[in-house]
């Protein structure tokens, strides 16, 4: 009988290993957002956007990343005739350490993505700041 999880170990790992790059982003987001909140007047607006220029060219490289993610997942949804892709969905189907590994990291991207947004929140505040002083 052939082993499935010998078969798709290999490509779970990739998507893991897209998911670690992609939470690397969004810390990295999550940062220059930071650095964006120290800003605390107007005379530093360019490097306000200079910042989101970073920012913009990360979430690029994210969205290019999902491209590849969202094909990979389709691929394995058809190969296990599984309805979604959901690590419940991948352990009924796989034994293999790279489904743990997934979870792992997608727990992590999570995470990341939290404290970018909570970032953004604050960033948002400080900007709505700097423009009514002006």
């Amino acid at each position: 009988m052939v082993n499935k999880g010998k078969i798709f170990e290999p490509l779970l790992y990739k998507i893991a290993e897209s998911y670690r790059v992609q939470r690397d982003s969004y810390y990295k987001i999550a940062a220059l957002a930071k650095k964006q909140g120290q800003i605390k007047d107007q005379k530093e607006i360019t490097v306000f956007t200079e910042i989101a220029s970073e920012k913009e060219q990360l979430f690029e490289e994210i969205t290019e990343r999902n491209i590849y993610l969202k094909k990979a997942k389709e691929d394995i949804i058809k190969a296990l005739k599984i309805e979604e892709f959901t690590i419940s969905a991948l352990r009924e189907n796989l034994d293999t350490p790279a489904t743990n590994e997934l979870l792992d990291v997608l727990v992590e991207t999570g995470d990341a993505i939290k404290e970018l947004e909570k970032s953004e929140k604050e960033n948002e505040e400080n900007l709505k700041k700097i423009l009514k002083l002006s």
